[in-house]
């Protein structure tokens, strides 16, 4: 299951050095050299983008009357728009619409 799940992250490499990246072994080989700590780092940095819809409100309580700001948000999982599950219904499943690319 490990391999898989580098492989599938080795192919979302797109470019390396300024250079349009097509070949799969050449992506595949090259996250086999990104080192451990560098992984990790990004994916920490991930974690810290906000991503979806940032709305900051101030709400009163109304039984002592302090007023304290919240953060409203909606996040999206990219993965909520692709057809993944085999339990989707056929709707689901088919999109007239185009592509939805997401990057980072």
């Amino acid at each position: 299951m490990k391999d898989i799940i580098n492989t599938v992250k080795a192919l979302t490499i797109v470019n390396f050095n300024r250079e349009d990246i097509t070949d799969n072994n050449k992506k595949i080989e090259l996250y086999k050299k990104i080192k451990r700590k560098e992984l990790m780092e990004f994916n920490d940095l991930l974690q810290y983008i906000n991503f979806g819809i940032q709305d900051k409100r101030e709400f009163e309580c109304s039984l002592c009357g302090k007023t304290e700001g919240r953060l409203l948000q909606r996040e999206f999982d990219p993965y909520e728009f692709i057809p993944l599950d085999s339990g989707s219904n056929g709707e689901l499943r088919s999109s007239s619409r185009g592509s939805i690319l997401f990057g980072v």
